[in-house]
């Protein structure tokens, strides 16, 4: 908030809008609550090349717009790189990271987020590291 960054500023004897911003340019900082479960959606080319536009469609779907908290105290935002794009598509939903992704597995991760069931992180398809996916080694 607000008075957080300016307690921030005080403390650190740095005018206000300096601090400000800070907060305004680096995507994890944020100035307003986005609910229990943070959904990144990274949008860049790997990403994108792979259908990250699908798993925002999914997100608009299930969740809402971008950057508003759902009923079910969910929020999703497209982010840039989350250094994942060996597995892309990707996303982080709070500390976690989930890979390789597609349509159909992430309408699965955020229902299993409403209903409050575990959820895998990682790659969706069972991918070892970033091992490629041709392997054979899937879910073995």
């Amino acid at each position: 908030s607000r008075d957080i960054v300016e307690y921030v500023a005080d403390y650190l004897e740095m005018p206000f809008i300096k601090a400000w911003e800070v907060v305004t340019f680096y995507s994890m900082y944020y100035t307003k609550y986005n609910g229990k479960y943070l959904v990144q959606v990274c949008g860049t080319t790997p990403c994108w090349l792979r259908g990250s536009d699908k798993i925002k469609k999914a997100c608009v779907e299930l969740v809402g717009k971008e950057g508003e908290v759902s009923s079910d105290s969910i929020s999703w935002l497209e982010v840039e790189c989350l250094g994942a794009c060996v597995n892309a598509p990707a996303v982080q939903i709070n500390e976690d990271y989930y890979e390789d992704l597609n349509y159909e597995n992430m309408i699965d991760l955020i229902n299993n987020i409403k209903k409050k069931k575990s959820i895998k992180v990682g790659s969706q398809i069972g991918r070892v590291s970033s091992e490629p996916i041709n392997t054979g080694k899937q879910n073995a």
